[in-house]
């Protein structure tokens, strides 16, 4: 997997530098911003270096946009919010400050007093950081379950097949015998 080396990103998501994880999979990570927009602020990234979302293959940007819906789900849940601000800013002019494609997931609560122009404007006290972050972990659905449920109800469709095959086989056997 390709990092770089002054990436803080990259970084994190080779465990170089602490981060409150709340999502993780062989491809992506997604944490807890340290400094949140409100409580519950969360950042997606990939774990390989791309610099911003024009450079993200179709089939990685597919999986990415899917995780960021199951994490953006379980921190709705977690936090109550009203609703939620999905941000992507996409190169320097546009505000990305940091040249590594993410995704900043933001709670919103009615009369938050929150402007999209202004990200840094709470932080989190003691290990409030921690009980947020393990919240939010236990809402967000694991990939495993949901593979599992689909494997479940391949399975029980084709039992289905099966079955409706051998009603049919018996039938013209049974057509047979008469004729």
């Amino acid at each position: 997997m390709p990092f770089a080396d002054d990436c803080i990103f990259c970084q994190i998501a080779q465990k170089k530098i602490q981060s409150n994880i709340v999502y993780e999979d062989e491809n992506f990570l997604a944490f807890l911003d340290i400094h949140p927009a409100n409580k519950g602020h969360v950042l997606v990234i990939t774990k390989n270096h791309i610099e911003d979302l024009l450079k993200l293959p179709e089939e990685q940007a597919k999986e990415f946009f899917s995780v960021v819906q199951r994490v953006a789900n379980g921190i709705k849940i977690a936090t109550n919010s009203d609703a939620l601000n999905i941000v992507q800013n996409n190169g320097a002019a546009a505000g990305q400050a940091i040249p590594h494609v993410h995704i900043h997931i933001i709670p919103r609560f009615e009369k938050d007093g929150l402007s999209l122009g202004v990200f840094r404007q709470g932080k989190y006290e003691g290990n409030e950081i921690l009980a947020i972050r393990d919240l939010i972990k236990s809402k967000i659905p694991e990939k495993r379950i949901e593979r599992k449920i689909q494997e479940i109800e391949e399975k029980e469709e084709k039992q289905k097949e099966q079955k409706r095959s051998a009603q049919h086989i018996r039938h013209i056997r049974r057509e047979t015998e008469i004729a």
